[in-house]
């Protein structure tokens, strides 16, 4: 029985150590027609399809940029930077 135990609690936390956020990810926003969503990422803003997929970065730079902003069309995102 300790064996059975022992391994339930192995596998739960194994479980629950997969199941960890990227601790850097911030400031997430879906765009007004709801296709798109803009975070920060360790200091750059990225953006990703509301169904899923690849992430794209679209500032790349030493600044730190923050605070993803869409526009009422969708078509651009203010932020802050330093």
């Amino acid at each position: 029985m300790r064996k059975v135990l022992l391994l339930c609690a192995a596998l739960f936390a194994m479980a629950a150590g997969a199941q960890q956020t990227p601790r850097w990810l911030r400031n997430s926003t879906i765009s007004p027609d709801g296709k798109t969503i803009a975070f920060t990422y360790m200091g750059d803003i990225f953006t990703v399809d509301a169904t899923g997929g690849s992430a794209r970065q679209i500032t790349s730079h030493d600044a730190y940029d923050t605070q993803p902003v869409w526009s009422p069309d969708s078509k651009q995102i203010a932020f802050a930077s330093t």
